[in-house]
């Protein structure tokens, strides 16, 4: 869990026994998370990067890493809109 200064609760990584409720885990496929949530974006910046709104909570999203392909490597729950500059600065 990250806990920002400015923004209080910030990021909350999962663990390898952790899913979504859509059931999203670390090794799903890209293709599975793009059919589990339909607005999955790629960062512009960060190619391995993707986010995803989380259901029933307009303030969350979610973050996937793919860096070594269609695998999620690592996912968490985050802050939409806040980025770690922004929720680590003072």
């Amino acid at each position: 869990m990250t806990i920002s200064p400015k923004v209080g609760v910030w990021s909350i990584p999962a663990t390898s026994k952790m899913c979504t409720p859509q059931e999203i885990w670390r090794g799903s496929q890209l293709s599975d998370v793009k059919d589990a949530y339909p607005d999955l974006t790629q960062d512009p910046n960060y190619s391995y990067i993707y986010t995803a709104s989380v259901p029933g909570n307009p303030d969350a999203q979610y973050d996937f890493t793919f860096p070594d392909g269609p695998l999620v490597f690592e996912f968490g729950l985050g802050l939409k809109g806040v980025t770690s500059e922004e929720a680590c600065s003072l």
